[in-house]
């Protein structure tokens, strides 16, 4: 059975495949197969902008998913496939998500369209 990118250049499938990262790639609930450079650049537009309003959402509802004295101290900066990038103000913000990282991660996961998020990393400002 030919593969969907059969009829594409070598040069052209390959744009597509390192682009990607993968000959297909999972795309919400869904596999997507991916036949043309534009429909690669359709889903990675989809997908950053779906990234966009998780973090989002993520950061409007940080303080109830944290709690309102660590999230004065700390804030969701990153969505990387299934890691969570934390931004912490002191090393005891950083100290605090490590220590109540499951609960967190619970916490998160149970959010729409969150539920992908399996490690969280913290990031602390350059002194």
């Amino acid at each position: 059975m030919p593969r969907e990118r059969d009829h594409l250049q070598p040069h052209q499938r390959n744009l597509v495949e390192n682009f990607c990262g993968l000959p297909s790639t999972i795309h919400g609930e869904r596999e997507v197969k991916i036949s043309r450079v534009h429909d690669a650049i359709e889903i990675a537009i989809q997908s950053i902008v779906g990234r966009c309003e998780r973090l989002t959402m993520l950061t409007d509802l940080w303080p109830r998913v944290i709690g309102k004295t660590l999230a004065a101290h700390c804030r969701p900066c990153g969505l990387r496939g299934v890691v969570l990038e934390i931004y912490v103000d002191c090393d005891a913000a950083a100290q605090e998500i490590f220590v109540r990282k499951g609960k967190i991660l619970a916490a998160v996961r149970s959010l729409p369209n969150c539920h992908h998020v399996k490690k969280i990393i913290t990031k602390t400002a350059i002194r």
